[in-house]
């Protein structure tokens, strides 16, 4: 897998994507809410676009953890607290995008 090394810290790109990408739908959405309100102050509304964008992400992300882990229960269940380390990749995208 990819990662880029900043001193001891190695992350890797998918994540980091993901991250970026995620970041500019929430400006983009923020902005573009900003621009239709037309003259308007900077209102909570614009903002709450950006957020909007933010949560459906974390809470996507949330449900391809849970549908993985529910897929693959009987490694989990056999040490549960690897339920917790997300390095290992588990996601259902399916899961994710559909939520």
């Amino acid at each position: 897998m990819l990662s880029i090394s900043l001193g001891p810290i190695a992350l890797s790109v998918a994540p980091v994507l993901l991250l970026l990408a995620v970041w500019i739908a929430s400006w983009t959405a923020t902005r573009l809410a900003a621009r239709q309100a037309r003259g308007a102050e900077f209102s909570g509304t614009a903002a709450a676009a950006g957020q909007a964008v933010f949560v459906a992400a974390v809470i996507g992300l949330l449900a391809a953890r849970l549908a993985h882990l529910a897929s693959n229960a009987g490694p989990y269940l056999a040490s549960p607290g690897s339920m917790l380390d997300l390095r290992d990749g588990g996601w259902h995208p399916i899961a994710g995008g559909i939520v």
